[in-house]
């Protein structure tokens, strides 16, 4: 997991544009931490298209208890906020709260962040003494993940459309360095690319960024005929 730590300046769409997803994480993380009243807090979101997840955390402390399994699962936190008022007492999770005890963590929250069409993330607050947090930060803290999950969607997707936009460059690249030293067409270029996707089992996009970075389609297997010189 990629681990980031959160900047207490919020960005400004005026000045800087619409904030990066990982910058947007950061901001909710220090939003969160604000409404509950405490400086520990992390949140942890699975990404569409990239290996690693995207984390979030305000302390050393927040980012440790973040990673720790174990923990509330889907199931929990169904009702949206799981409220964990003395981790040395609380019995639901055994291992999970054992672990928290000996980091010196006595209270948390935890609450889903739900995004389209994708596993919902976790949004999780820590403090240091038992029953920290008020009914209204708790309310707080709830009204923070939902406005989490709006915002964080709609980057996430904007993410996922840069991409796209960045596979069909280099697609249109590819085709076109094959179009150039092999005198095909356009249409037969990208039949080319297609057969060694599915030849190689890669993506579309990665065979031809391949192609565009090394000059050369990626490795064929060798009883496979499918290359321009077939075409």
């Amino acid at each position: 997991m990629v681990a980031l730590t959160h900047s207490p300046v919020p960005p400004d769409p005026l000045r800087d544009g619409p904030p990066t997803t990982p910058a947007l994480a950061r901001h909710v993380v220090t939003l969160a931490t604000t409404a509950a009243g405490t400086p520990h807090g992390g949140l942890v979101l699975a990404t569409p298209h990239d290996v690693d997840d995207l984390v979030a955390t305000s302390t050393t402390l927040a980012s440790v208890a973040l990673g720790i399994a174990g923990g509330p699962g889907p199931d929990d936190l169904a009702e949206n906020i799981v409220v964990v008022r003395d981790t040395s007492l609380d019995a639901r999770w055994p291992t999970w709260s054992t672990t928290l005890v000996g980091l010196g963590v006595c209270s948390v929250l935890v609450a889903p962040v739900r995004t389209m069409h994708r596993p919902p993330g976790v949004l999780a607050v820590h403090a240091d003494r038992t029953d920290a947090f008020s009914d209204a930060e708790v309310a707080a803290f709830g009204e923070v993940a939902t406005v989490a999950s709006s915002a964080l969607s709609v980057a996430l997707d904007r993410d996922g459309l840069h991409r796209a936009v960045a596979a069909r460059r280099l697609i249109g690249i590819g085709i076109g360095m094959l179009v150039e030293r092999y005198d095909l067409s356009v249409e037969r270029a990208f039949g080319v690319l297609v057969r060694h996707s599915q030849h190689l089992n890669l993506k579309l996009r990665d065979v031809a960024r391949h192609l565009v970075e090394n000059g050369e389609l990626p490795e064929q297997a060798p009883d496979d005929r499918d290359g321009p010189e077939s075409t």
